[in-house]
Parts: C-alpha cells; sequence; structure tokens
C-alpha cells in the first residue's frame, strides 16, 4: 500500500493526514461511504505511524486502533453514484495521546527518543502564582510549554501529561508540592509504567526540580536557568537547562554496573505463585543465571547474577506487580505487597 500521496502535518498538539485517496464500491451509495471513510482512516493512520516510527517498531504499533486517537475528519472532495464512493479524505489524529500510548507500549519515537533502553519519566509542570497552584489547569502555561516542547535524542524519554478529568481526579497540586511520594509513586507506576516522576515546580523567578524514583527524592542542581520577562515570560527558556541537569542525573544513576550475586527470598509462596514469579524473573533482561537453591511452605530461595542496578530490577518487579524491599539482616525479599 502506498503513501506517497499523503501529506502530514504536525500541528503541535495534533497531526493530520490529508489527501488521502479512496474509491469504494458497496450495496448502496451510504455503505460505499461508510466504507470509505473507515478505508481511509485505516490508511491514514498507517501512514502517520510510518512516519513517525523506525521500520523496526511498526509491527507493534500497527496494532494499535486509530478510533483511540481519531479527533476529526474531513472530506476534502467526493463523487458518488448508487453503488460507488470516490473521494479525498483528512483525518486528523490527537498527538498527545499517541505518543503517550507509544511510549506506553515501549515503543520509542523517532522524533523524541533515543534508541535503546533509556529510562523515562512522567514531568509534572507545577506553577505557582500567588496563592494560587496550577497543575493541569487549561491556563497553566507552564505545562503548556511542556506539551508543545521539541525534545531533541536523550538519555531518557518524558512523558507530559494531559489535562484530562482521570488526572485531575488521581493527583492533586498540594499533593505535588508536598512531594507527597505514596500517591505520585501510584499515578506514575501503577498508571503509566515508568520508573519515575520529574516534578517541576517553579515559583517565578524559583525553579525547584526533584526526581522521585524508588521511593526517594533527589534534588537537582539546575544551573543557568534564565530570568524570564516578568510580564510575557517564554516558559520554554527554562526547559533546556532542566534537560541537561536530568541527562547528568540519570548519566550518573543508570551507569553501566559490574554483575552482582544476588540471593532473592519469597516469602510463604505457593507452588503456582513460587513458579509465576519464577516465569516474571526469567524475562527479565538483566536477570542471569536464574536458580532455585529451596522451596519450602515458609520461603524459597533464589540465587541470581544481576547485569543492571537495583533500581531497574526494582521497577521491571513493580510492573508485574511485585516488589523488591530488603530484610533486617541485608537479605532480599519478593513480596506481593509493598514493605514499609
Amino acid at each position: 500500500m502506498a503513501f506517497c500521496a499523503l501529506h502530514i502535518k504536525d500541528n503541535g498538539h495534533t497531526y493530520r493526514v490529508s489527501d488521502v485517496k479512496v474509491d469504494v464500491t458497496a450495496t448502496s451509495a451510504v455503505a460505499a461511504k461508510e466504507s470509505a471513510i473507515a478505508q481511509g482512516q485505516s490508511i491514514a493512520f498507517q501512514a502517520l505511524l510510518k512516519s513517525i516510527l523506525p521500520p523496526e517498531q511498526l509491527s507493534s504499533a500497527m496494532q494499535e486502533r486509530s478510533e483511540d486517537f481519531l479527533e476529526d475528519f474531513e472530506i476534502q472532495s467526493q463523487k458518488f453514484s448508487d453503488r460507488r464512493f470516490v473521494a479525498t479524505l483528512a483525518y486528523t489524529f490527537n498527538k498527545h495521546l499517541l505518543k503517550e500510548k507509544l511510549f506506553l507500549s515501549h515503543l520509542p519515537s523517532i522524533e523524541s527518543d533515543t534508541p535503546g533502553e533509556v529510562p523515562a519519566y512522567f514531568v509534572l509542570p507545577l506553577l505557582i502564582q500567588g496563592d494560587q497552584a496550577k497543575l493541569w489547569e487549561q491556563d497553566n502555561p507552564w505545562l503548556q510549554a511542556w506539551a508543545d516542547y521539541k525534545f531533541g535524542p536523550r538519555n531518557f524519554n518524558l512523558i507530559t501529561p494531559l489535562s484530562e478529568l482521570k488526572n485531575i481526579i488521581a493527583l492533586k497540586p498540594n499533593e505535588v508540592l508536598a512531594l507527597q511520594i505514596p500517591v505520585i509513586q501510584k499515578f506514575v507506576i501503577d498508571k503509566y509504567k515508568v520508573p519515575g516522576a520529574l516534578v517541576a515546580i517553579y515559583r517565578a523567578p524559583d525553579l525547584k526540580i526533584h526526581v522521585i524514583e524508588n521511593d526517594e527524592i533527589t534534588t537537582l542542581n539546575v544551573p543557568g536557568v534564565p530570568l524570564l520577562d516578568s510580564k510575557n515570560p517564554d516558559y520554554k527558556q527554562l526547559i533546556e537547562p532542566i534537560l541537561t541537569a536530568l541527562s547528568l542525573y540519570v548519566r550518573k544513576h543508570n551507569s553501566p554496573v559490574s554483575p552482582q550475586q544476588l540471593r532473592i527470598f519469597i516469602a510463604s509462596p505457593t507452588l503456582r505463585d513460587f513458579l509465576h514469579i519464577q516465569s516474571i524473573l526469567k524475562n527479565i533482561p538483566i536477570i542471569r543465571d536464574l536458580k532455585t537453591l529451596s522451596l519450602s511452605t515458609e520461603y524459597s530461595q533464589m540465587e541470581m547474577t544481576l547485569t543492571g542496578n537495583l533500581s531497574n530490577l526494582r521497577f521491571s518487579l513493580q510492573t508485574n506487580g511485585l516488589y523488591l524491599s530488603q530484610g533486617q539482616h541485608g537479605e532480599w525479599w519478593i513480596t506481593r505487597t509493598k514493605v514499609s
């Protein structure tokens, strides 16, 4: 199927795919039109994915439902008879919903991501103006600056949130301002399946950046923060220094580590639980040479070679509903509930 005649335009918040040619014959003009519009939507969506994704990612991305991202369609021109519909169509897709879905499916986008396994952070842009804290509000220009920013290749991925009711209900501005780790962790880890959040708090002229990852808060030093015009601030000017600081943080915390032997205890597992956890561990790329040392009604022991860092292991387990914690004597435990 050729897409060379199509025109694809990035309009900031949306992608528009125009000049989609369709020619369908059916039992009636109405049936032909309905079939043509659906066919054109599929053609437009596939063409869009081909324009923003590398070839090796297309097979997985093609499984997505185009209607989940469709905002509108337009009939540019049309001709029809009793049973035939010939037209040129245009389709508009929600850019942020599509990119968010690609991130959640671990499909890096060409325009913003670095090839390979890199961490992803969910951005929480909090703007303080007087006594008001803005996070999801439509009139939050700090949120809009992140949504509109053109990201180049980095050693990390970023997910910019949307001003949607589900987000407004899930996370309040005061919870972000107070850096409430359990609430943010639940919102980020459970919902978006990413290892951490980037909390960007701006109260002119002060900028505070925090990374919340693995139940810990790291405050980043951000040099070179520009002083914005108080009457007409360009919030995008703040983002590049933040990205530089985050890049240094990622480089420090995700640098290659030497393989280490790790012994894991699993409390009171049934055989079914044990086999389930064993299957999960076997599918984690940074685990090698997984061995079962003992299996009993009290606990089981497993030994492995860990080729990455513990934070990556903890994140991989959390995405599968498991938690990694350290016991009183320095031993490591895998549990189904979080240990304080």
